[in-house]
């Protein structure tokens, strides 16, 4: 795994060591990014969400805009979880928008509950954070879904066309 390899005693190796000794513990189990399949991705952010709903009806979390001791490592580390996503996107990302040839679109990385990602009415790509557990095909899947989403605003037989004319292992990693 990239972040436990040893390597330079630079700032962001250390903030990437940090990030996932935070999402480890979030987990309450060591975490290896990438090395997750879907259904292992998915039960990280069902248990996540539980622990934070948990933390919430306990008292722990007061409010979004409380800042206690642990808000800004909690920040830092989705900052930090966020450039990893990033540098698994990007590449994707802009192969598929080159083929598609839509230079006007962008994306962000966000906390999202129930869904990969979203694609807004104006062509504003959201990722979920969580993605950066996923193997780099379903990030990959997720990347071709959203930008086909930037041609048809739905899952009509063309969407799935597109889709697949994009990344054509879709089909498998989708079950479709």
């Amino acid at each position: 795994d990239e972040l436990w390899r040893p390597g330079p005693n630079n700032k962001k190796n250390k903030r990437r060591r940090l990030a996932y000794q935070w999402l480890s513990s979030v987990m309450g189990k060591e975490i290896h990014i990438g090395n997750l399949n879907e259904q292992e991705c998915r039960e990280v952010i069902r248990l996540s969400t539980e622990k934070m709903l948990e933390k919430k009806r306990n008292g722990k979390i007061l409010s979004n805009t409380h800042q206690g001791p642990d808000q800004g490592r909690i920040r830092r580390a989705k900052k930090t979880l966020s450039e990893i996503l990033s540098e698994k996107i990007d590449p994707f990302f802009n192969k598929y928008k080159k083929k598609l040839k839509n230079d006007k679109v962008g994306y962000k990385i966000k906390m999202m509950r129930s869904v990969w990602g979203s694609c807004a009415y104006n062509n504003q790509i959201s990722f979920n954070l969580s993605l950066v557990l996923c193997p780099e095909d379903i990030i990959e899947s997720v990347v071709a879904h959203e930008l086909s989403h930037t041609k048809f605003h739905n899952h009509s037989a063309n969407f799935w066309n597109l889709v697949y004319e994009l990344y054509p292992e879709s089909a498998i990693v989708t079950g479709k």
